[in-house]
């Protein structure tokens, strides 16, 4: 039954991705993976790089790295 059912939980490090323009800092994504799913935190974009795709890189490379810990889901 529900009352006897074992808890776990698993602690995994963070997900931080970072996107560059040359040595400028223009974007970053902060996740972490809960079960299986991956919870982004932050998202952002500096306004001088906005409209270039950038977050979308962003949320492509931070689930290419969930996908691969065997997360199956993202919001």
């Amino acid at each position: 039954d529900a009352a006897s059912s074992e808890l776990r939980h698993e602690r995994r490090p963070p997900i931080v991705v970072a996107a560059h323009r040359g040595e400028e800092l223009v974007g970053g994504l902060a996740a972490e993976i809960v079960a299986d799913w991956l919870h982004v935190e932050l998202l952002w974009v500096a306004e001088s790089a906005r409209g270039r795709g950038i977050g979308s890189r962003l949320l492509r490379e931070a689930e290419a790295v969930t996908v691969a810990d065997g997360c199956a889901r993202a919001y």
